[in-house]
This record gives C-alpha cells, structure tokens and sequence, in this order.
C-alpha cells in the first residue's frame, strides 16, 4: 500500500460538490471527485460534447495551497505518479480556468505508508503556505486535515486534541463522470487539526486572557 500525495496551488482553484444550474460555488477544500478527475485527466479520460451552456455565477478560491493525498496499490499509485509528471490532457484545478501553479506531484510523489502517516508526518510533508502567509500567522497554528473516515486510526498520534474532531458527509464521490447524466454518492468526512509551530512568525505572543482572574478564582 502505498500514498500519493498532490500539491494543489495556484491563483484560481474552484471544488464544486452542491452547485447547481447557473450558480457555481466551490467547497473551501478539494473535493474527492474533483481529485479523481484530475488524475483521469492526466491518464486517459477526455469528454467533448460541443455544447454552449448558460452564463453562470462562478466562485474561485484565491492563492490557496492544499496537500491531497490518495492511498492505493503500489503499482496504481505508481502509474498515477507518473501521469501526474507526463499528463495526457492539460491539468486545471477544479475548473479549465484554474491552471495549477507548478508541478501537482508533492517532491518525490509517492510514500511507502498509508495515507494518515502520509499527511500527518510532517517532517516529509511540511506545511505548504506561502512564506508571506506563515510571517502574518500565529507562533503556534493548527493545521485542518479533512480525511475519508476510514482512514482516520483510533490513535490519532500528532493530533492536539482528539476531542476537536467532527464528522459530516460530502456527496462527492464519482458515480458517473457521463456528461448526460453525472451521479455523484456520500462518503464520511472527519475534520480535525494538527498543531504545529511556526517559527517565522511576526505576530506578537499573546498570553491567555483568563476573565475571571480579577476575581481570586472565586
């Protein structure tokens, strides 16, 4: 088994799972369809249907960075890898105007381990801000891991605080990618942090604020 991980930048990203008709919103995260997509692209998979649609209402994310990561087989994770060096069709990032800003596959692209070691090891996968962002942040910053929730062990090991943990469901896993009719299914989604320092930062420490101090802890 092995992990995939994808460095997702660039000055426009837009993930889409409830949009409908002609208003076109984005997910504040990369959504699992729009990942698999990507990777089918740089394989083999093309739709042409010459058709005009409506104008519509569409929402970008500005300059954001994302690490996502896919876990599989080490032969299939291999094969991806290199299509994400050597893509078939040109790569966008959620929409064919959003262009990615560098290369997607993160360094050497694959890691010999599962997914949540993947992401969580954060000796091999750093935090990805721009180093304007990382000054303007707090000394100490929690880092929003969304993960399949099969993925996610008992034992949380980096994560601060288990506890902050919440689960929802997203409809984004590819059905169908038929242009005539695509389907999309629910997965489980487990949101939770990692609690990292920041040693660059410009920001002033700041103490805890306790109100009821003045008070003699009465």
């Amino acid at each position: 088994m092995s992990t995939l991980l994808l460095r997702l930048a660039g000055p426009l990203q837009a993930w889409g799972s409830s949009s409908r008709f002609t208003r076109r919103t984005t997910d504040h995260a990369p959504t699992k369809s729009g990942v698999l997509g990507l990777l089918a692209a740089a394989q083999t998979a093309r739709t042409l249907d010459g058709k005009a649609f409506p104008l519509t209402d569409r929402f970008y994310l500005t300059d954001a960075v994302f690490v996502a990561a896919v876990e599989g087989d080490d032969e299939l994770v291999s094969a991806l890898d290199h299509a994400l060096r050597y893509p078939v069709f040109p790569l966008y990032l959620g929409r064919r105007s959003c262009p990615p800003a560098g290369p997607l596959a993160f360094g050497d692209g694959v890691r010999n381990t599962d997914l949540w070691t993947a992401l969580t090891d954060l000796e091999t996968t750093p935090w990805q801000a721009a180093s304007w962002w990382r000054r303007k942040q707090a000394p100490r910053v929690d880092l929003e891991l969304r993960v399949d929730a099969g993925a996610v062990p008992a034992a949380s090991g980096p994560v601060d605080d288990p506890g902050r943990r919440t689960t929802t469901t997203q409809r984004d896993i590819p059905l169908s990618f038929d242009p005539r009719l695509r389907e999309y299914g629910l997965r489980t989604v487990v949101q939770t942090f990692i609690g990292i320092d920041n040693p660059v930062s410009h920001a002033p420490r700041t103490s805890v604020h306790d109100p009821m101090a003045l008070l003699g802890g009465a």
